[in-house]
């Protein structure tokens, strides 16, 4: 993200002073890539909760095994 803000505004004031700078696709590259992980990660949510209460089932079982248990809520 660092590096978007930093190479977007660089090549933004290099574009104003010499006629073309390569350095100005910082930004759009870097924006299209942080919404990507963006999106992956909100997907991605659903699947580590499933696997989260598998592994706190798996828990609790291994706990009732060795005796008597309050859950508390």
């Amino acid at each position: 993200m660092i590096i978007t803000v930093f190479g977007g505004i660089f090549g933004l004031v290099q574009n104003d002073q010499e006629d073309y700078s390569h350095r100005i696709w910082t930004l759009p590259v870097g924006i299209i890539l942080l919404s990507t992980a963006f999106i992956v990660s909100k997907l991605e949510q659903g699947k580590g909760r499933d696997q989260m209460l598998h592994l706190v089932s798996l828990f609790y079982h291994s706990l009732s095994q060795i005796g008597p248990m309050e859950r508390y809520e």
